[in-house]
């Protein structure tokens, strides 16, 4: 008989031997895998199927998510995948799971021959992601042109996966329309001639005020092209500034309201990284996302030999700041100014002139052109409001007329705090210029001041800085550096 309180051993089931030979997982051994491809459970004595997660097939192990492909690798050559790593598919079909048709790629190896199998489609390397489309109205035949997948879909009100569909022949039609690439778009992607391209030097990044890794895989060229992390080209977006000619990258190197910046430990090496979050980490790592944010919660210990933990200084920039106090825009309010009811839905904006979206991040904004914006969003349809709009609906309520307009009362449109907006219509003269203020340049190492400018502008310019929001950020304190430089106001 049994003793009483004893626990009970959990009944295990042997993988069947007509299939041949079989291997366990180096580390999961309750799990065990056939040349074929085949993965027997001996804790549920089945074959696990998995589920179609966009190409690959996914399997669930009861405490995390793990594509079928890799899992099979890891069995198949009994060790786990090298970090940064890739597991390719040999002859290209991804449902062939076969022992002898996975090797272990780097990402660059294995873009390289993604590209190679798929002459004609390209979407993992990025090229349907980026490429310029032509929409054609099936009724009236009225032709459109895009900048991207994404845009085709925002202003068309249509779902992004559609339109990449119908341009790989899955879909003859989205919606009213039909797509195809557009032909100037694949001649702007080759080499001009004589082009080089080069890496951006990390150091040079940094001091530019640029967050570690967010410039990893962009490369320029000495005609003045930049190459993305997806590699698709472009001169850049020109965007309304005060400096002529002003190109704005930022669709390319960051977000509107960056995610949790997180720290990741590599368990073998001991090494350290730094990522802007959770979505970069994964993407960098070879990691499911889903996973990384499972550790951060303590629900998982480590995921694909690596730990993470929250970056303290992220933690620090999301604390409140003092006398900080935030509002809600009234829902009338927002539709009122042209926001859909959930656009504005969660967000909150502060005293201080930041925003928190809805999963309670919070930032002050990206730079376009001399204002700062943050990216609103209701399903598919989004678009980009400025911060200093969004600040005074909430702490000043509407507009008292439709040519009313705000105004920046220092003069400094970095400055988004509540004491410094007000409407204004349109036709009132501004007396910004009387409060132009002459600024320092100032060494980091130092603390030497360098040369002295009437203002923030002549110091942009100067200086070659795209923004001048860039140096009103450091003498806020929101920023350490503009131009690999400290800044601060004359006495």
């Amino acid at each position: 008989m049994e003793p009483t309180g004893a626990k009970r051993k959990r009944q295990t089931y042997e993988p069947p031997t007509e299939l041949g030979r079989y291997l366990h997982h180096p580390v999961q051994k309750e799990y065990v895998g056939y040349p074929d491809g085949s993965i027997w459970s001996k804790k549920s004595g089945a074959f696990i199927q998995g589920s179609l997660n966009g190409e690959y097939v996914l399997i669930n192990l009861g405490d995390k998510n793990v594509y079928r492909h890799r899992f099979i690798f890891e069995i198949a050559n009994q060790r786990v995948i090298q970090p940064l790593m890739h597991v390719d598919h040999i002859n290209a079909d991804k449902t062939d799971n076969s022992w002898t048709n996975l090797q272990e790629l780097t990402s660059q190896a294995h873009a390289m021959k993604t590209s190679a199998d798929n002459p004609k489609r390209g979407a993992k390397c990025g090229v349907t992601l980026g490429q310029k489309l032509v929409a054609t109205h099936i009724g009236t035949g009225e032709k459109l042109s895009f900048n991207s997948q994404w845009h085709a879909a925002r202003e068309l009100g249509l779902h992004q996966s559609n339109i990449g569909k119908q341009l790989r022949g899955k879909l003859k039609r989205v919606g009213q329309y039909t797509f195809e690439v557009a032909s100037a778009y694949m001649d702007q992607q080759r080499d001009l001639p004589g082009e080089q391209w080069e890496d951006v030097p990390k150091d040079l990044a940094v001091e530019y005020g640029f967050q570690p890794g967010i410039m990893k895989g962009i490369r320029i060229s000495n005609l003045g092209r930049i190459q993305d992390k997806m590699g698709r080209r472009t001169f850049g977006l020109e965007v309304p500034s005060k400096f002529p000619g002003d190109c704005y990258m930022s669709t390319f190197v960051g977000s509107s309201v960056q995610g949790q910046g997180i720290i990741s430990c590599n368990i073998a090496s001991g090494e350290k990284k730094r990522f802007a979050s959770q979505s970069q980490a994964a993407k960098e790592l070879g990691l499911f996302q889903s996973n990384i944010s499972l550790c951060l919660k303590g629900k998982l210990a480590s995921t694909e030999g690596y730990t993470f933990e929250k970056d303290a200084d992220y933690e620090n920039d999301q604390a409140d700041l003092p006398g900080e106090e935030w509002r809600k825009i009234p829902e009338d309010v927002g539709i009122a100014q042209g926001f859909s009811s959930k656009m504005l839905a969660g967000m909150q904006f502060s005293s201080a002139g930041r925003v928190r979206d809805k999963r309670g991040r919070r930032t002050f904004g990206t730079d376009l052109g001399s204002h700062k914006v943050v990216k609103v969003a209701d399903g598919p349809l989004s678009k980009k409001a400025r911060v200093h709009v969004l600040c005074t609906l909430a702490f000043h309520g509407p507009p008292p007329g439709k040519d009313h307009i705000v105004q920046h009362i220092n003069g400094e449109n970095s400055d988004n705090s509540r004491e410094n907006l007000t409407w204004v219509h349109k036709t009132a003269p501004s007396d910004r210029r009387g409060t132009v203020k002459a600024v320092q340049k100032i060494d980091r190492e130092s603390g030497a001041v360098l040369a002295t400018y009437q203002s923030i502008m002549e110091a942009a310019e100067a200086n070659n800085i795209a923004h001048r929001n860039q140096i009103s950020d450091v003498i806020a304190g929101r920023k350490a550096t503009a131009g690999g430089y400290g800044w601060q106001f004359a006495d």
